[in-house]
């Protein structure tokens, strides 16, 4: 239920975004987005296995879910700006907005199950 609803979500913000494309629109990976967005708020510090660039090298590395998330989330948000401004050719037709629509979805829907302490703070799941 969380993914369908997410995945309409996204469709709607990106067809709210861009009301004159034409392009069509599957808003599978917005959903996703709003997986990630609930992950985000009930799963805050749960280690998360990521590379992470360190000039020409790559290192492995653990990291809370919250970080890495946020940093994947920044990503888009700055994707979503660059496709309205000057470099809007290079947006690739990627639907930015889908993403920040389902995100931001998953993550109000899962705000009643993290304030009810149904969440997870430590990676392990909290006794209710």
């Amino acid at each position: 239920a969380l993914y369908a609803a997410c995945g309409v979500a996204a469709a709607g913000a990106q067809a709210f975004a861009t009301p004159e494309s034409a392009v069509p629109l599957v808003g599978a990976s917005g959903a996703v987005a709003g997986v990630l967005g609930a992950y985000a708020i009930l799963f805050p510090r749960a280690p998360v296995v990521t590379l992470v660039p360190v000039f020409f090298f790559v290192e492995v590395a653990r990291v809370p879910a919250l970080f890495a998330i946020a940093v994947w989330f920044l990503l888009q948000a700055a994707s979503a700006v660059a496709a309205f401004g000057p470099a809007a050719s290079a947006a690739g037709g990627m639907a930015w907005m889908a993403h920040i629509g389902g995100f931001v979805t998953g993550a109000l829907l899962a705000l009643p199950w993290a304030l009810r302490g149904r969440g997870d703070t430590h990676g392990t799941r909290m006794r209710t």
